[in-house]
């Protein structure tokens, strides 16, 4: 019934010096005696954290649909859920495996962890300084992205957000950037083309859907005719 490691740690538990039998005790009191308002109290508790395990499930399950939800580039979407995972390659995640120096390379100060990068950087706090009025009187840091996204989540409306998520994928294209060489874009610029992209996103799926609409009122209009056609004719 037991294998060989169990017996051995079984045999191996001290008995009592004294010889006295076990005995059950209850915890959640000062003299081990089960008490029904111990007991009251207890239930309570589970209850209250069982709840705030289900809050904290659905705000996360609120969050994703949100996520995929938003009307922005595909690819920025996935940006977040990977940022989100702990999935993008920065110095603190690469670290004993690639390099052993977690240093953010711009600012040079803290290690480079999601948050840091996309949020806490000096850099990074020069574009969000500069962006929306609600971005600008965050001053929370946390070094998980998860943590960041969830309270951007809470403070900002839909469009806020999703420039915000154009603007983050911008702030890492920018440190990609300035790691193979190339020139560290200014705050602005980033602002600016986040504004453009998701403007220009919108458009162009506006229009396709206007298409397909306009597709199928033609479609609806010819079966209309065929069917008059049909009428008429007896067929």
């Amino acid at each position: 019934m037991f294998s060989e490691e169990k017996i051995k740690a079984i045999t191996s538990i001290p008995i009592s010096a004294r010889g006295r039998e076990d005995r059950l005790t209850w915890h959640l009191t000062n003299n081990g005696l089960y008490s029904v308002k111990s007991g009251y109290h207890h239930q309570k508790q589970l209850e209250a954290e069982e709840l705030g395990e289900n809050s904290q499930k659905w705000l996360e399950i609120g969050m994703w649909k949100r996520l995929w939800s938003m009307k922005v580039a595909p690819t920025v979407k996935h940006f977040i859920w990977r940022a989100c995972k702990e999935a993008l390659p920065t110095l603190a995640n690469l670290k004993s495996i690639i390099t052993e120096d977690s240093k953010c390379p711009i600012c040079k100060l803290e290690p480079e962890t999601s948050g840091h990068a996309l949020w806490v950087c000096t850099t990074a706090k020069d574009v969000w300084n500069q962006g929306c009025i609600k971005t600008q009187k965050m001053s929370f840091q946390n070094d998980l992205f998860l943590n960041v996204w969830s309270k951007l989540n809470q403070k900002l409306d839909k469009y806020e957000l999703e420039e915000c998520a154009v603007m983050m994928r911008g702030i890492w294209s920018r440190r990609d950037d300035l790691m193979h060489g190339k020139g560290f874009k200014h705050p602005n610029n980033i602002i600016q083309g986040a504004k453009a992209d998701v403007l220009s996103y919108k458009d162009a799926n506006g229009s396709q859907r206007d298409h397909q609409q306009h597709d199928h009122q033609k479609v609806l209009s010819w079966k209309k005719q065929l069917e008059e056609h049909t009428r008429s004719t007896g067929m």
